[in-house]
């Protein structure tokens, strides 16, 4: 893809999103943050309320969004996005964006269900990271045997979540071989 941006709402105002873009290079991968106001980007926030994923193409529908996006982003030729909500318990809490290469007319289903998997991963890997953080940040008076029970339950959420990065890595990697061999 041109990029793969993870977009979601910032803690102090959920009305803006915080995309971060990874452009995959030959030389190196650049990562580049940028902040949405959803009021501005009425196809992004309708994604996002209503957790459902859209594809937004250029010279049709959403072309003005995918044009602004692209801009700051930093590309200059437009492919179709490709806007998959990340779902945990039927709530979305944020997007999976997924840009397609200059030329590109449309996604292919088995490119959408690659996508829409991805997403799914990627929500429940979020979910676990933001249940890991409330349990390291809460302060309890445990008795030796809890605080030893949790503290297993960390490390083993800890190994998990390095296995699920090694995972997110290797479906990048195999995303960019088939983005490549098409």
């Amino acid at each position: 893809p041109a990029f793969v941006g993870l977009a979601v709402p910032t803690p102090d105002n959920p009305d803006q999103l915080r995309v971060t873009l990874l452009r995959p290079r030959l030389e190196q991968d650049h990562y580049q943050a940028i902040f949405l106001t959803l009021a501005d980007w009425p196809t992004l926030g309708l994604a996002l309320r209503e957790g459902t994923a859209t594809a937004l193409v250029p010279q049709g529908m959403g072309h003005q969004q995918i044009q602004r996006l692209y801009q700051q982003a930093g590309l200059e030729e437009l492919g179709p996005l490709l806007i998959e909500p990340l779902l945990i318990r039927n709530r979305a809490i944020g997007l999976l964006l997924v840009a397609g290469k200059p030329g590109q007319s449309e996604w292919s289903a088995k490119e959408r269900s690659l996508v829409s998997s991805l997403a799914y991963y990627l929500a429940h890997v979020l979910d676990r990271v933001h249940l890991q953080e409330q349990t390291t940040h809460a302060v309890l008076p445990l008795a030796g045997t809890e605080r030893e029970g949790l503290e297993k339950e960390r490390d083993d959420a800890l190994t998990q979540r390095q296995q699920w990065e090694i995972e997110v890595e290797t479906t990048q990697v195999r995303l960019a071989d088939l983005e490549q061999k098409q």
